[in-house]
């Protein structure tokens, strides 16, 4: 694999969805226990410094749940932004270590935080450290090293994924949008499409739900709707009541 001269770095590529994000909460499997981890390592979850924990992702790739592992913040909001964007059909957290040669030629290994699977079948490897460290360690240099000699078929690129990828709004938008979905609501859906069908101009969300007479239901299959692209977010930021929106594109 030709060395990069920098990993690509997740500039606003994960955060960016599509109609297609994740299919109808209905559609799943349900009263099933998610798969286990794929990790090749076994991760603890006791840590002073740092946020650990697992949680359920839906693999569109494998049509099941299963059980993902994370070891910072950062890392959790990596796994909701790649798994909400309507691009990544499979994540793997911790996979198998690879080999590489240092910059002085000594040979070690790495182990990246995460392989995703896009919807086109290419596999990126993911690297995720706060900016700060990766900028004072200057990490970038040492990843493209890493990526210039992945094995055959590990991953066609090599990502850095720092908290300076995303914005805080992106971040928590991406993580409220991974908890609804996890609710079915049709009839919430369906009478939020109809509204969207007679928008002309930007209303805000609480117009726009008020008119439904659903509340809370119609708020959630609005930000559903937002970050579907069923609906256009006109201002930017958190995604609140006072969110002005418009007619999507996927509308």
């Amino acid at each position: 694999m030709a060395a990069p001269d920098k990993p690509v770095r997740a500039e606003g590529s994960l955060a960016t969805h599509s109609r297609a994000s994740l299919p109808a909460p209905a559609a799943r499997t349900r009263h099933r226990l998610p798969a286990e981890s794929r990790a090749s390592r076994k991760i603890s979850f006791r840590s002073r410094t740092s946020v650990r924990g697992m949680i359920p992702v839906w693999m569109p790739a494998q049509g099941l749940h299963r059980r993902v592992c994370f070891e910072s913040k950062l890392e959790l909001i990596f796994i909701t932004l790649a798994m909400t964007s309507g691009k990544v059909v499979d994540l793997l957290e911790q996979p198998p270590a690879v080999k590489y040669r240092d910059a002085s030629g000594k040979e070690r290994i790495h182990t990246f935080d995460f392989l995703i699977t896009m919807r086109d079948g290419q596999r990126h490897a993911v690297a995720v450290r706060p900016e700060e460290r990766a900028t004072a360690k200057r990490f970038d240099i040492e990843l493209a090293l890493i990526g210039s000699q992945l094995p055959p078929g590990f991953a066609e690129n090599v990502i850095l994924f720092t908290d300076s990828c995303v914005s805080s709004a992106d971040a928590i938008n991406a993580m409220r949008y991974f908890e609804l979905m996890k609710q079915a609501d049709p009839e919430a859906d369906t009478t939020i499409q109809e509204a969207i069908r007679s928008l002309y101009r930007p209303v805000s969300m609480s117009d726009l739900c008020a008119a439904t007479g659903l509340a809370g239901r119609a708020y959630r299959a609005a930000f559903r709707a937002v970050m579907s692209g069923l609906l256009r977010q006109v201002s930017p930021g958190l995604i609140d009541l006072n969110t002005m929106v418009a007619k999507g594109g996927a509308a």
